[in-house]
């Protein structure tokens, strides 16, 4: 509850500033604007992220023996995106979802632990290959000038972001001092070496796995873009743009907001303007972004609180 209530204040705070620093009036004008085409992409790239997700999901169940139908899958899936956003960090989110699944679906509680821990191990190599992917064909694209003026131009704001980084430094250091920050490293060493134990023997289904992570990244980003299309004017270089995409994706995992709202827009702001990107259109491209994870948060919320199917016993079914 703490977590969630930070991260309604931080991202109010932060995306409250940011809209008042591009002018509200003409924020709202931009957005009434935008291409709905673009946006029905925005809201199809976000879905089709968890659908990988979700059939990642569904292969670590099938290598555990406890596959059932897809749709079941699925649904864990949304409910575990929305139990992220408001539980304090995804090893939570992870908890919620796979208590839900034992629950709805009758499977070991423990297994379902561990299956996460597949799943995510999975998703940490498919992330290491994106990110490789980005740095051999999009940073070659931004030249030396871009990243000058970038950084430039972000001395500017020095006086809001280099708190913001300071702050965050010291909450990392507050974390690995803590008693429970060093046991999450102890764990997240654990749950890496029984993540390659579980699939060294299956080289071929962690290559599937980590390709599945892979897309599922660049939908992610492709979410992104298609809200940057959407109401930026045409002509963007989008080869000078393309490497910023999983920066912000990563500026947006920034705990203590929701759903990345906030670090997102901040992050944009400063990335994209040496790219010729105004700040209100960065700005109107992550709300875009946002309402598009949202709107599939907002299906996982439903399903969350959905009662389960009763036979005539009054148990749970598959």
């Amino acid at each position: 509850m703490l977590r969630t209530l930070a991260g309604i204040a931080g991202s109010a705070v932060l995306l409250g500033f940011l809209i008042h620093k591009v002018d509200p009036a003409r924020l709202a004008e931009v957005l009434r604007q935008a291409r709905p085409g673009f946006l029905a992409l925005a809201v199809a790239s976000s879905g089709g992220a968890l659908a990988l997700v979700a059939v990642r999901w569904h292969l670590m169940l099938w290598l555990r023996g406890m596959s059932g139908p897809f749709r079941h899958s699925g649904r864990t899936t949304l409910v575990g995106y929305v139990l992220t956003l408001v539980l304090p960090g995804a090893m939570f989110g992870d908890f919620g979802k796979s208590v839900d699944h034992a629950r709805r679906h009758r499977r070991p509680l423990a297994e379902l632990l561990l299956v996460c821990g597949l799943d995510r191990f999975a998703g940490l190599v498919g992330l290491a290959v994106y990110v490789l992917m980005v740095g051999v064909v999009a940073v070659p694209a931004a030249s030396l000038g871009d990243l000058t003026s970038r950084w430039e131009w972000t001395l500017k704001f020095r006086w809001w972001w280099i708190p913001a980084a300071v702050a965050a430094a010291g909450a990392g250091w507050v974390a690995l001092r803590s008693v429970r920050g060093r046991a999450g490293i102890i764990r997240a060493g654990h749950l890496a070496r029984n993540g390659w134990d579980s699939l060294r023997e299956r080289p071929h289904l962690l290559i599937f796995a980590t390709g599945l992570s892979v897309l599922a990244n660049l939908c992610v980003a492709g979410t992104l873009a298609f809200g940057l299309a959407g109401v930026a004017a045409p002509g963007l270089p989008w080869m000078r743009i393309l490497w910023t995409l999983p920066l912000i994706g990563l500026a947006a995992a920034f705990p203590f907001t929701v759903a990345g709202a906030g670090a997102r827009e901040g992050a944009a702001i400063v990335l994209w303007s040496a790219c010729g990107v105004p700040a209100l259109v960065a700005v109107a491209a992550c709300l875009i972004t946002l309402a598009a994870n949202l709107s599939w948060a907002a299906v996982g919320a439903v399903l969350l609180f959905q009662a389960p199917p009763k036979p005539r016993g009054g148990h749970a079914v598959d």
